[in-house]
């Protein structure tokens, strides 16, 4: 073999022991792969569920009353009122993702109350005001962070508002009209929840409740009913904070 045919012959040969080489580097058993453990499952915002609430509420409320169809209605301002309220509510959540969306109904007993005195062409007037109990019925949408679920709502407010006006011009004129009639309005407002526990959480909440009442009440006078009718606006404008618990199923 010539000079020139051992080289050539050397290089095939190491040629082919390269490729055997990477060959068996390639068939060799590959390293360990470590399997990532499963992350836990996030706190489950849905299903229904069912709760009380204690709260503090304060705001004003306007007035107007016609007592005659001829008369035009006088506007007897805005007076502030405030009070306790407590009450409960149920629902239900469904999560999707970090989202959750749902629906909430709610009942509260108040101490809402107020008073307000002027003076409408010449005569002293003195009011009374309160809201016995309000409702609201309101979808809830929120970004759950695991157990704390931020959130908004809004919806239909309902509610029972009653009010007395008294009138005395120190002469001729002392009468008074007691009415007692349901509210109409809407509710909207914001919170946090927090799980303690798969089925138990705590809840702080804030609502602006805006109600307009319209009645009818009969003019008294010296206690005895003059057979007058008068109509009556009562409506109240509320901002609420309430904390509450909650029990989930």
């Amino acid at each position: 073999m010539t000079l020139p045919q051992r080289i050539i012959a050397a290089s095939f040969t190491s040629l082919f022991l390269g490729i055997g080489s990477a060959m068996a580097a390639d068939l060799a058993a590959p390293d360990s792969v470590t399997v990532p453990q499963a992350e836990a499952s996030a706190f489950d915002w849905t299903g229904f569920y069912v709760g009380a609430s204690i709260g503090y509420g304060f705001g004003e409320e306007t007035t107007d009353l016609q007592a005659f169809p001829d008369v035009p209605a006088v506007d007897f301002g805005a007076f502030d009122l405030d009070g306790m309220t407590g009450g409960v509510q149920a629902g239900y959540n469904r999560q999707f993702g970090s989202f959750v969306a749902g629906i909430e109904a709610d009942f509260q007993m108040t101490g809402f109350d107020g008073q307000g005195s002027g003076s409408v062409n010449s005569v002293n007037t003195d009011t009374d005001f309160g809201i016995d109990w309000y409702g609201t019925l309101r979808p809830r949408v929120g970004y759950a962070f695991d157990r704390t679920l931020v959130y908004a709502t809004g919806g239909f407010a309902f509610g029972s508002v009653s009010g007395t006006i008294d009138a005395d011009d120190g002469g001729s004129v002392a009468a008074r009209v007691e009415s007692d009639s349901a509210g109409l309005g809407y509710a909207v407002g914001a919170g946090i929840e927090h799980a303690l526990t798969e089925n138990l959480s705590i809840k702080a909440e804030y609502q602006y409740v805006h109600l307009r009442a319209e009645g009818h009440g009969v003019v008294s006078s010296g206690g005895v009913d003059t057979g007058v009718t008068a109509s009556t606006s009562f409506e109240p404008n509320l901002h609420t904070a309430k904390v509450g618990l909650n029990y989930r199923f």
